[in-house]
């Protein structure tokens, strides 16, 4: 599957390949219609979170790792399902929610 990617920090974006995922349980593949760009996409470009003050956190001390393909704000086809997937059918339109809590 085709992928934007940041190589280099700072640097333009790459068009990558990646290995198509197939899904497994509940698991659907989407294929990205609309993918927006937000902040964090930029701290991951420029590879550092701006604290104030001229003070910089590393993304790379934070364990974000090269290259990274963009996006997190996605919507999608459903391409395919996961064996034990149920209340959604392939063609249908969904949008991504990202976030998975740590469950504190």
């Amino acid at each position: 599957m085709r992928a934007w990617a940041v190589i280099e920090n700072g640097a333009d974006l790459q068009e990558i390949d990646l290995p198509t995922p197939e899904p497994t349980g509940t698991e659907i593949l989407l294929e990205v219609t609309h993918c927006g760009v937000c902040h964090s996409d930029l701290h991951i470009w420029d590879g550092y979170y701006d604290m104030g003050g001229g003070k910089r956190m590393s993304l790379k001390d934070r364990g974000v790792v090269l290259p990274l393909a963009m996006g997190h704000e996605i919507v999608g086809r459903v391409a395919k399902l996961g064996p034990d997937a149920s209340g959604v059918a392939v063609g249908d339109i969904r949008v991504v929610f990202p976030w998975l809590g740590c469950g504190a």
